[in-house]
């Protein structure tokens, strides 16, 4: 046994060496002098330090999808096409437009070459004709893809907020969400982007924001495109979870948080949460 340990001798490398056995190094020097949050940042903090150290800071893992592909997509031709229209004084696009541009602007090589990029323009083409076909907003469009920033307890945070209407009831946001699947009613009414995108909305306007909401044309659930909207009530506690996020950071604690998204998470096998990560440390 003394000889296997003595790997030296067989020119093998040390066994220290080997993974489970180097001791843990430091889990500081992650976050610069100078702090910048975002509502994204906030979130994925929030949902699981570890991962967002790893895949924000680290930039380990974490590639981007060919959903999130899509979505930036999305965004591009409602970005386009809806700045075309406020500028023209059109409460919003039309979808022959945004189909025309999409077509414009489509390129195969980013989702795989035929045929599976001519899959995902006909999913790009459905959001489209789902959100024009059914617009759920009902209010003139003021600002389309606007970068915010907001100074919250002495941290300069960071946005880009996809739209603001002005209705009836006053100021509202909105988001375009490109997921199928819409947030839960309670996690939208305590949102951290639409609360960021209030917040820094009336700091830029200098108007009272009345409410925020995220549209979910992806979804073929539903018969119309689902809407979640924000809990100005609970701009509160949106405020403090921004606190506890900004934080964290600054701290840097980095511990994981287990949940049902570890199934699909990029850094697992080095997530002291699991067997399979726990051989990345010394015990």
């Amino acid at each position: 046994m003394s000889l296997l340990i003595d790997g030296s001798t067989w020119g093998m490398r040390p066994w220290r060496r080997f993974a489970g056995t180097a001791p843990r190094g430091p889990d500081t020097g992650l976050v610069g002098e100078r702090l910048i949050m975002s509502p994204s940042r906030a979130e994925a903090y929030l949902t699981c330090p570890r991962r967002f150290a790893f895949e924000r800071l680290l930039h380990v893992g974490g590639d981007p999808s060919t959903y999130a592909l899509l979505g930036l997509v999305i965004h591009e031709v409602l970005e386009r096409v809806e700045r075309a229209a406020m500028e023209r004084g059109d409460r919003h696009a039309t979808l022959d437009e945004a189909l025309a541009y999409l077509s414009t602007r489509w390129e195969s090589e980013q989702f795989g070459g035929a045929p599976w990029a001519d899959s995902w323009k006909r999913r790009a083409a459905f959001i489209l004709e789902r959100l024009y076909t059914q617009w759920p907003g009902s209010g003139d469009p003021v600002l389309i893809e606007r970068d915010l920033t907001l100074e919250v307890d002495g941290i300069q945070w960071r946005g880009r907020v996809d739209r603001v209407e002005r209705r009836d009831a006053g100021l509202t946001v909105v988001d375009y969400k490109t997921s199928a699947t819409p947030s839960s009613i309670g996690d939208a009414a305590a949102s951290i982007q639409l609360g960021f995108y209030a917040m820094a909305t009336e700091d830029t306007l200098g108007e009272v924001v009345a409410g925020g909401e995220m549209w979910f044309p992806a979804n073929k659930q539903q018969k119309k495109v689902p809407v979640r909207s924000l809990d100005i009530n609970r701009m509160g506690e949106i405020r403090e979870l921004m606190r506890l996020a900004s934080v964290g950071v600054r701290s840097e604690e980095w511990m994981p948080l287990p949940s049902k998204a570890c199934d699909r998470c990029s850094i697992r096998l080095v997530c002291p949460e699991w067997p399979e990560g726990q051989e990345a440390f010394a015990r």
